[in-house]
C-alpha cells in the first residue's frame, strides 16, 4: 500500500481531520502574496548574510558529503516577519488543536534546498523524546516559501498509517 499524502485545503477544518488523519495536512495559500514575498526576501537575505559572514552551520543529519543544504537559524531575531508565522491564525490552530495551549516553541530555523540538493538523513523531530513514543509528541509548521518538490529539494513526509 502506498501511503497518499492529503490534497492541500484552504478548510482548517479539513486541515485539522487531515493532521488527525495522516499526521500531517496541507494548508493553500496561508500566506497572502504580500507576506510570502516579504518573508521569501527575509530568508533569503539572512541566508545570503551568513554567507558573507562565514557563520553557515552544516545542519547535523546532512549527509557529511553534501553541502548543498543550507541552514539558517534563529529567524526571528533576523526579521518580525518571522514572528507573524509564529503567530499565525493557521499555524496556532491546528498547533493547539493537536497539543493544546500552551504550546512549547522549540525553534524556528529554514532549510534552504537548491535543484539537485542532497538529501537529509531520515529522522524523527522529537528525538529527545523518551521511546517508545506513543500519542503526539510535538507538532511541526513548515513554510513553503518557494515551490516544495522533489526536484527541489522538498522534506520527505511519512505520513501515519491510516486504517
Amino acid at each position: 500500500m502506498t501511503p497518499v499524502l492529503p490534497a492541500p485545503t484552504a478548510d482548517l477544518a479539513r486541515a485539522e481531520a487531515d493532521l488527525r488523519q495522516h499526521g500531517v495536512c496541507m494548508v493553500a495559500d496561508a500566506l497572502d502574496a504580500p507576506t510570502l514575498t516579504r518573508t521569501r526576501d527575509a530568508l533569503y537575505r539572512a541566508a545570503a548574510d551568513d554567507l558573507d559572514r562565514g557563520r553557515v552551520v552544516k545542519f547535523g543529519l546532512d549527509h557529511a558529503h553534501d553541502d548543498t543544504n543550507q541552514r539558517v537559524w534563529a529567524l526571528p531575531n533576523r526579521d518580525a516577519v518571522f514572528c507573524g508565522l509564529v503567530e499565525h491564525p493557521a499555524a496556532l490552530a491546528l498547533v493547539t488543536a493537536m497539543i493544546g495551549w500552551p504550546a512549547p516553541l522549540s525553534n524556528i530555523s529554514a532549510n534552504i534546498t537548491g535543484p539537485g540538493g542532497g538529501e537529509i538523513v531520515l529522522h524523527a523531530d522529537q528525538l529527545s523524546m523518551p521511546q517508545p513514543w506513543s500519542g503526539v509528541q510535538g507538532v511541526n509548521v513548515a513554510w513553503c516559501l518557494d515551490d516544495f518538490t522533489e526536484a527541489t529539494g522538498a522534506t520527505r513526509i511519512v505520513p501515519a498509517a491510516t486504517p
